[in-house]
């Protein structure tokens, strides 16, 4: 993948991120994160790259690990969006997500085995 690409994806995640995990407006997720609207928007739009600061503030602000925000394109990744799903059903009841998370690492053992 080329620079100006990585940039893309990289926009497109926060965009991603701030619309369907944070549920929030380019305004209000700017100034949660500490950089300005108009800073956002050039992210948003590949046109710009965050900060390191800025980087690690909207990971945190996120609550997602910070390597997320580099990957390929989270919204057609299945597995991205069940992590997404468990973070916003931890909202209602973690043993529920306790449950799915022992089931899903279950499966991931078998296939780990199976491919060994």
């Amino acid at each position: 993948m080329n620079q100006k690409a990585g940039i893309e994806h990289l926009g497109k995640n926060i965009k991603y991120i701030r619309k369907n995990i944070c549920h929030m407006t380019q305004s209000e997720f700017s100034e949660s994160v500490n950089i300005s609207t108009e800073q956002l928007q050039k992210i948003e739009q590949g046109s710009s790259l965050p900060s390191v600061p800025s980087l690690f503030a909207i990971a945190d602000y996120a609550k997602i690990p910070i390597d997320i925000l580099s990957k390929d394109d989270i919204s057609s990744s299945k597995l991205y969006t069940i992590i997404f799903l468990m973070k916003e059903l931890e909202n209602y009841d973690n043993t529920f997500i306790e449950n799915i998370g022992e089931t899903l690492l279950a499966i991931y053992s078998k296939i780990r085995n199976s491919e060994l």
